[in-house]
């Protein structure tokens, strides 16, 4: 592979988590039984997304120890077990903002579409990806997070991953969620108003006896004047307050906004890969140091440009430019499809299928689901 420019140092970044058998890079294959690939399984070998390995040995479960252990065949490798591993759909998800309803119909539409055209395994294996933005806009907060939460158990073997947008990240650092860093919050927020980059008007919340436990983003959720718009997601948990919030907020709620993330990346055959974060990555700053921030969830920043700014993570850095990368995002309320960017609007699904699905009768690199 040749590699362009900062291309060169984003991909290796990404190969060597790969190798290291990270969680920050999940592998687009999946161990399925024989019975159940419906006719959609890839017999490129030269598709797979599998390291190297000296076995071809698979084992039963969600396929991602198979797929690093099958040898580098995902489309053909067969093990004791009579498990097969192939290449599998990845479906990621935009902006919920509290509509349960929509949620609820936008994974309807999305199942029917991908089981229709790529078959059941296709998306009963299949990678999802949640863009973050759970809360606040919208009138059923707490039922959007008790849906999501329980996602896992109603589809066991799909792998799921649910990201931080702002206003998660928000909520989280007001209800005192986010591990604090060296130093303490106050670096956050103990600043010149100029970095601060409050909006005009903007008071931050006076935190009383839990300020200094606050991450700015804390101190500007739990204003009265949010710019977070949070006065759903309040009436949602039947609080009025940080101390009824606090208490009113499930602790396997809270545990969800914990363990949160800030990135997500797939690994595509011939070493592409998807990139997920909720609404992008500067152009002025490296690529791979803004990755690196985001997979260790670096508290100690005021503001996390990646999950809430506008213009200036809307143009694709340079150092993705070319085919080996696909950054995905959502945040910005509007849907951009350009060569190697996909911006979701608000509840809209983006799936990359399978290759070559015998059902698809042209290959897609993609398709997008909206709400019915």
């Amino acid at each position: 592979m040749t590699y362009v420019g900062g291309d060169f140092q984003v991909g290796a970044y990404l190969a060597s988590l790969w190798a290291s058998g990270s969680d920050d890079v999940a592998p687009a294959c999946c161990d399925v039984s024989s019975t159940d690939l419906n006719g959609v399984v890839s017999t490129d070998s030269k598709t797979s997304s599998c390291p190297p390995s000296t076995t071809t040995t698979v084992n039963s479960g969600t396929g991602e120890g198979a797929c690093r252990s099958s040898g580098g065949d995902c489309g053909t490798t067969e093990g004791a077990s009579g498990r097969q591993v192939r290449e599998c759909a990845v479906v990621c998800v935009s902006d919920i903002h509290g509509d349960y309803d929509g949620l609820v119909a936008l994974w309807a539409s999305t199942e029917e579409r991908v089981r229709a055209t790529c078959g059941n395994a296709a998306f009963d294996r299949a990678i999802v990806i949640f863009l973050g933005d759970y809360v606040d806009r919208g009138p059923k907060v707490k039922e959007v997070v008790e849906w999501l939460i329980d996602l896992p158990s109603r589809y066991p073997n799909q792998r799921q991953y649910f990201l931080a947008g702002n206003h998660d990240h928000a909520m989280s650092a007001y209800l005192q969620l986010l591990p604090e860093p060296p130093g303490g919050f106050t670096q956050t927020w103990d600043l010149p108003p100029k970095l601060l980059r409050l909006q005009p008007g903007e008071i931050l919340w006076n935190g009383g006896t839990v300020k200094n436990k606050t991450h700015l983003q804390g101190l500007r959720y739990g204003e009265s004047t949010s710019v977070y718009c949070n006065v759903d997601t309040f009436r949602s948990y039947n609080a009025r307050s940080h101390t009824d919030l606090v208490k009113n907020v499930p602790e396997r709620h809270k545990q969800f906004f914990r363990q949160l993330k800030w990135a997500q990346i797939v690994k595509l055959p011939e070493d592409q890969y998807i990139i997920c974060i909720h609404a992008g990555l500067l152009h002025d700053v490296s690529c791979t140091d803004q990755i690196k921030m985001l997979l260790r969830r670096d508290t100690s920043v005021p503001r996390v440009s990646q999950l809430s700014a506008r213009s200036e993570v809307l143009t694709l850095p340079t150092e993705l430019h070319g085919s080996k990368f696909t950054l995905v995002c959502g945040h910005h309320g509007r849907t951009i499809e350009k060569k190697g960017h996909i911006v979701l609007d608000n509840m809209m699904a983006v799936v990359f299928p399978p290759r070559n699905p015998p059902t698809m009768p042209t290959q897609q690199d993609y398709f997008l689901v909206h709400r019915e």
